[in-house]
């Protein structure tokens, strides 16, 4: 099993981890204090069972879906805070409020140098690193 390290716990972030984590080691670093943020739009789905593929048997009432006919709509944070849940529940270890500050190949791994308040680590290995630390989703326009 490899490891995999995923800069960046925003919604793409947290997808890939999910998907991952069936076959490998996934760690998150996140700089910020929560992972999901920022979520400054709703939750826009076209298929509810989409979600319940998503969060399994997670309790969904708590994304007080509403289906307006073309789309369906939910709160995001909810959504992202039971991804989590999840995900914990996979063993992907979230490094919350920590960074890379250098990262050095060392023959088939990676060592990352981290500086931050969640971690006692100062250097961190894996086998493989996908950074989405600068990737924003941009929320949907006029809805």
């Amino acid at each position: 099993m490899s490891s995999i390290t995923i800069t960046g716990g925003g919604l793409i972030g947290l997808f890939c981890a999910d998907i991952l984590s069936s076959k490998h080691s996934v760690t998150i670093i996140e700089i910020n204090a929560e992972i999901g943020f920022p979520a400054n739009f709703p939750g826009i789905i076209h298929q509810n069972q989409n979600l319940s593929k998503i969060l399994d048997s997670e309790e969904l009432s708590n994304l007080y879906i509403f289906d307006n006919g073309n789309k369906i709509n939910f709160r995001t944070e909810w959504f992202v805070k039971l991804l989590s849940h999840k995900l914990a529940k996979s063993k992907v270890d979230i490094i919350h409020r920590t960074r890379i500050e250098s990262i050095t190949p060392n023959k088939n791994r990676l060592t990352l140098q981290l500086k931050g308040s969640e971690s006692n680590l100062k250097i961190f290995y894996t086998d493989k690193l996908i950074d989405f630390s600068e990737t924003l989703l941009p929320g949907p326009k006029g809805q």
